[in-house]
């Protein structure tokens, strides 16, 4: 941040990553008989503030959200339109004016139409729908995910919740949201658009997987899933249908989404941090604890992985049944390698699916831990077959607990 006490501070983007929400900079205004008066702005979020001096008392303040704003870049001036007046001010350089016209057309825009074009829906889930977006001013692709409001305040939470996580994470194996819109019955999340799609169908389209593909696979996820325990943030929801690549070659580039179901438990270096009690989640993915509604922790999402690595090497599920207690007489079984599936398949991998599939989540170890077994460093064939992965899952995608 540039010292701002050398009399003459220049508007700048506060910082890069809050993609210009803060700002603060010193503006002209016309006074009396049209005498141009220095004024400090800051903007923080939707809030705009003016003060006379840098450290002063604040003269206003003043909400932007849905208030109409005027640019002229020729003159390098903006204006705020209020119902009992409009304000006026005046940028001090060209570079100026642009950074205070990106963020008050953002922060006052009620509208995701004000920076983004929506097109083709590319995604459905339970609780929401995703349509192929384009940036107006930078005319990339991105991704809108567009949630209903929920009538009850249980959903509402939800929302609010989701809101605040993705606004304070940032991870190369996560997707990045960039925007987040509201209006009076949906929430916007605009985020960073990738191609390969989702990683139930990446999987599923290939004809054999090898071991080192799935440590590859799996290092990628757990990174993104240290990350979040370490931010105290635990996802609840990992599913092939909730990773998302970026290309559709190996090696692939994945990143976790859909942080919907997503909830807050204080970080520290424990797996026991068994704070969460809300019966969600998928239940083929759902670890034992949940299915058995006691207070969990992050070790949730370690069996989720776990799930996920089972099925990448053998194209099953760990765990099936028709009837809800025959399934969790098998998930409370431990999983079980037949050899048909199994008989190939290294000693030194399937003891990493049993310690992310342990049924005690005490004895499941953190993301952390796992990425320290060598096993995630392998360097064997990544072409030699092992499964054909052609029937994996069929149709059935999970089911929804709650």
């Amino acid at each position: 941040m540039e010292d701002s006490r050398k009399g003459k501070k220049s508007a700048k983007n506060a910082a890069a990553d809050k993609k210009e929400k803060v700002m603060w900079g010193w503006v002209t205004k016309d006074g009396l008989l049209r005498i141009p008066q220095k004024r400090y702005l800051e903007l923080n979020d939707t809030v705009l503030t003016m003060r006379n001096e840098e450290k002063g008392d604040i003269k206003w303040e003043m909400n932007i959200w849905g208030c109409p704003v005027e640019c002229w870049e020729k003159d390098l001036k903006f204006e705020l339109k209020q119902a009992e007046k409009n304000l006026v001010f005046k940028a001090q350089s060209k570079e100026d004016f642009r950074h205070w016209e990106k963020a008050l057309k953002r922060a006052s825009a009620r509208h995701i139409e004000v920076f983004y074009t929506t097109g083709k829906l590319i995604g459905q889930g339970a609780y929401g729908k995703v349509f192929l977006g384009r940036n107006k001013q930078t005319d990339s692709d991105v991704a809108i995910k567009v949630v209903r409001k929920g009538a009850s305040k249980k959903e509402r939470e939800y929302i609010i919740r989701e809101v605040k996580i993705l606004k304070s994470i940032a991870h190369p194996n996560i997707i990045k949201t960039h925007d987040v819109f509201e209006d009076t019955q949906k929430i916007y999340f605009v985020q960073e658009y990738v191609s390969g799609g989702e990683l139930f169908d990446r999987i599923a389209s290939e004809n054999h997987f090898s071991e080192q593909r799935a440590a590859e696979l799996m290092k990628s996820m757990l990174e993104g899933v240290a990350y979040l325990h370490k931010q105290g943030i635990v996802h609840r929801d990992i599913k092939p249908e909730n990773v998302l690549c970026c290309n559709k070659e190996w090696p692939l580039k994945i990143k976790l989404t859909d942080f919907g179901l997503a909830n807050f438990a204080e970080p520290n270096d424990s797996q026991d941090r068994n704070v969460l009690v809300s019966y969600v989640g998928t239940k083929y993915y759902a670890a034992p604890e949940v299915h058995n509604s006691r207070p969990y922790g992050p070790a949730v999402d370690i069996w989720s992985c776990g799930v996920i690595l089972y099925i990448t090497l053998s194209g099953k599920f760990p765990f099936y049944g028709n009837q809800h207690d025959e399934f969790l007489h098998r998930v409370m079984r431990g999983p079980v390698f037949p050899d048909k599936e199994w008989g190939t398949i290294s000693e030194q991998t399937k003891s990493i699916v049993k310690r992310m599939l342990a049924v005690n989540p005490s004895e499941r170890p953190s993301a952390d831990n796992l990425l320290a077994d060598p096993w995630f460093s392998r360097k064997d064939n990544p072409d030699v077959q092992l499964q054909d992965l052609t029937h994996m899952m069929s149709s059935n995608r999970g089911m929804l607990l709650g």
